[in-house]
């Protein structure tokens, strides 16, 4: 199991009505590492990496079963505020969807929210997060520029930086680099490096290479089942289940 745990998943399975997506997964999620979460389609990775935040609450008829701790704490406890929550843990979809504002207020946005912010802190937190997110070099001059107007690599890395100015301490990405060419696909991945010395990061890789380049981690889903998990260079050298293996090495997926 990994050194530190972040976040852990007890015996957590997720319906849709009465059809099971998820079926009692068990799982660690250690600090200041990336698990990569490796599946064919249909394996619900995407419906695990949401439960995390709650965003699948947002699903009809969803239901959960089973508890998801972070810190140590239940998500679901009836104290848990799902807004801070959602601070706390930050996601990044596949698509990115700036908000058509300038890129300074994309970031900004957040922050902004928050009593007693002044304006050079914003400029601040903006920069930080924008270096944090590779992305500060590109557009440093454009700041007030429309984010929408941004390639699409860039704009991924606009919403991450919007993410990042949260201050979040996990975060989640559903495929970031799937609609990406391989030079904005390098810069998402070298971010993401940069940033798991201080963020516990779960990453739905867009495939098996993205996962092998920059997991620490690999869990490999199949039907909704958790069918192995563990460092990255067993699964991907010494699997445990020959499911893994005929997947990793293409056989089928």
């Amino acid at each position: 199991m990994p050194p530190t745990a972040k976040i852990v998943l007890e015996d957590v399975s997720f319906y849709y009505g009465q059809e099971p997506a998820l079926q009692h997964v068990s799982l660690e999620i250690a600090d200041k590492e990336i698990l990569a979460i490796i599946g064919p389609g249909m394996s619900a990775k995407s419906t695990l990496l949401r439960i995390l935040n709650r965003l699948s609450d947002l699903a009809t008829e969803g239901r959960l079963e089973g508890r998801v701790l972070l810190d140590g704490k239940d998500i679901h406890d009836p104290d848990v505020s799902v807004t801070q929550l959602r601070t706390r843990v930050g996601v990044v979809f596949a698509v990115p969807v700036p908000l058509p504002l300038s890129i300074w207020d994309n970031v900004a946005y957040g922050p902004q929210l928050r009593r007693g912010v002044s304006k050079s802190e914003l400029d601040s937190l903006v920069e930080k997060s924008l270096r944090a997110a590779a992305v500060w070099d590109e557009v440093e001059d454009r700041l007030h520029e429309p984010a929408m107007a941004l390639s699409g690599g860039q704009q991924q890395r606009v919403c991450l930086a919007r993410v990042l100015a949260l201050e979040p301490e996990v975060i989640l990405l559903d495929e970031p680099c799937s609609g990406l060419d391989p030079i904005s696909t390098m810069k998402v991945e070298e971010a993401l490096l940069t940033l798991k010395k201080d963020h516990c990061i779960v990453i739905v890789p867009h495939n098996v290479q993205q996962a092998s380049r920059i997991g620490d981690r690999v869990a490999f889903l199949m039907g909704g089942e958790l069918v192995e998990h563990g460092s990255a260079e067993q699964v991907f050298t010494k699997p445990r289940d020959s499911r893994t293996d005929d997947y990793i090495t293409g056989r089928f997926g």
